[in-house]
């Protein structure tokens, strides 16, 4: 189990979780010591969202849930907090949740690096050809290698350079590309 990145006061009440969440967020959740009621993976339809937030002290929610006064009502005056798994909060009434008393909350930067490793995806994706040699191996046609088949262009921090040197090979990458 991940421990806590940082230290909790106990938290009293249920902790409505709206959909199952990544192993350690949900290790964090439970480590509280309060109960946990927990969606399934997919998104609750409302009767599932009202069920699973009525009575609970905290819920943790996700951009796919819809949040108004009439589900806070439903939820009850001790729900203290909501924190929405998003990096926005269009998905809540704000000024029902101030009216009732609820704290919201979102998660800014939750994806940063996801946004980055798809980009990077996307230009490998587009200078490589790899959706273009997914596509040809998957039609489980007879073809013939040719010298100019899928080469694509070489990627640099720089952007496409052209031809590859012994320094791209994969581990050189991740060594270049790893965290500070």
């Amino acid at each position: 189990m991940t421990e806590s990145p940082t230290r909790t006061r106990p938290v009293t009440g249920t902790i409505y979780v709206s959909r199952l969440l990544t192993d350690r967020a949900m290790n964090h959740l439970h480590a509280l010591g309060a109960p946990v009621r927990i969606g399934s993976e997919a998104p609750p339809d409302r009767a599932e969202l009202e069920a699973g937030i009525s009575g609970a002290s905290a819920a943790v929610i996700t951009l796919t849930e819809r949040i108004d006064a009439e589900l806070l009502a439903v939820a009850g005056p001790q729900l203290k907090v909501i924190a929405n798994v998003a990096v926005g909060f269009d998905n809540i009434d704000v000024s029902a949740a101030d009216a009732a008393g609820v704290i919201v909350t979102n998660t800014p930067g939750v994806l940063d690096r996801a946004s980055a490793d798809h980009t990077f995806a996307l230009i490998l994706d587009a200078t490589r050809r790899i959706s273009e040699g997914d596509r040809l191996i998957r039609r489980q046609q007879p073809w013939v290698w040719g010298p100019r088949m899928l080469v694509g262009l070489d990627v640099s921090a720089g952007g496409a350079t052209g031809r590859a040197r012994s320094d791209t090979h994969p581990a050189h990458r991740e060594r270049r590309s790893s965290d500070p």
